[in-house]
């Protein structure tokens, strides 16, 4: 019988402490140590100083230099000039022709397609308000030349047509379709190109690529000064700076000019290169009261970031907040920089990455580490 009672003891024991490590390893977690805390993940990109860098890309697609060269005035899909004896519907079009077209200008033409009409009355065009075209037209294209001697800077074409004369209850109707107003001038081709005065403080140079064949002599003027002469084949580029032409803030002219053949230019870009600027990244992040206050009991804050690709050596700045914090110098890999809670605030925080170097930064972590 005491066998028995020790027997039970031992197992009520074994029982009691099963469940205290039982309750231990429940509770335990809500109260082991905090080692390490993300506070907020960011991505950056690129950071710090960047070098003779293409600002901005205009494309010219493809054109012929050598012969006759078109540049679009106005264009309108569809057009329904109408008269009856209570009134009609003409239509007026301001016309501007700039001056750097006009050196070269051969006319103007306009075209257009009738797609339908009950030709009671002609169809008028007056020009700067004198009638260059009139008729009853059928069906189909047609098109005419306004001269050279009758282009000016600003023009006014107007299309209108007369009324059905004695038929009171009728109206003279024209449909009008892909309208277009071409300024006819070359051979030269003459390519305009605004410069900001931002981009003028930093400006590098200039480059035009472009894949070309052709036969004769190739020259590119920028505002009237030679920047390339010469007989390419395949892919050929143009750069310059203003030690070869002048570039002015506003408006800039570029020719391609071919005397003596033709030369056809395809996939013809022109980029605007732009020296040394610093590029600043700055990205924000919450802190909250909770791990504001673990800052405050010991834990130390850091700004953990990988670097992908160091394009150029240099230094790298990380300010929180405005204040800098100290940065060892980068490399490609994980890299850490440290804050405390007098550099971060509870709520809104800024991050700054900036440097003479050039940095590839994927991504950031805000982190509190013990």
């Amino acid at each position: 019988m005491a066998e028995i009672d020790d027997f039970v003891y031992v197992f009520i024991i074994a029982v009691i402490v099963l469940a205290i490590f039982g309750i231990i390893s429940f509770v335990s977690p809500w109260f082991a140590p905090v080692n390490n805390v993300t506070v907020a993940s960011l991505s950056v990109g690129e950071v710090g100083a960047v070098t003779d860098y293409a600002a901005r890309s205009i494309d010219l697609r493809t054109f012929t230099v050598g012969q006759e060269q078109t540049e679009s005035l106005v264009s309108s899909p569809e057009l329904e000039i109408s008269r009856g004896w209570f009134g009609g519907n003409d239509e007026v079009f301001s016309i501007v022709v700039p001056d750097y077209y006009l050196e070269t200008a051969r006319g103007v033409r306009v075209s257009f397609n009738v797609y339908d009409s009950n030709r009671y009355a002609n169809l008028k065009f007056k020009w700067n308000g004198v009638v260059v075209e009139e008729n009853d037209y059928d069906g189909g294209f047609h098109s005419f030349l306004v001269g050279r001697e009758d282009v000016k800077p600003s023009n006014t074409l107007t299309v209108m047509c007369d009324g059905p004369g004695m038929m009171f209850w009728a109206s003279t109707v024209y449909q009008l379709k892909n309208f277009n107003v071409n300024l006819e001038y070359g051979p030269e081709r003459v390519i305009p190109f605004e410069m900001l005065p931002s981009e003028m403080q930093s400006f590098e140079r200039i480059e035009v690529s472009f894949f070309t064949t052709g036969t004769g002599t190739l020259e590119v003027k920028t505002n009237g000064v030679s920047v390339f002469q010469g007989h390419p084949n395949g892919a050929g580029t143009v750069s310059f700076n203003l030690f070869d032409a002048p570039v002015w803030s506003g408006q800039n002219i570029m020719t391609f000019i071919d005397r003596d053949g033709t030369y056809t230019l395809q996939d013809t870009r022109v980029k605007i290169f732009l020296a040394t600027s610093n590029v600043k990244v700055t990205r924000g992040f919450n802190m909250s009261q909770e791990n504001y206050n673990l800052m405050l009991q010991g834990f130390q804050g850091r700004v953990n970031f990988f670097v992908d690709n160091v394009a150029s050596p240099g230094s790298l700045e990380i300010a929180l907040n405005d204040h800098i914090i100290p940065v060892s110098t980068p490399q490609v890999g994980w890299n850490t920089a440290s804050f405390t809670s007098g550099d971060a605030v509870v709520g809104e925080n800024t991050v700054t990455f900036s440097g003479t170097g050039n940095y590839q930064i994927t991504s950031a972590r805000i982190e509190l580490e013990r």
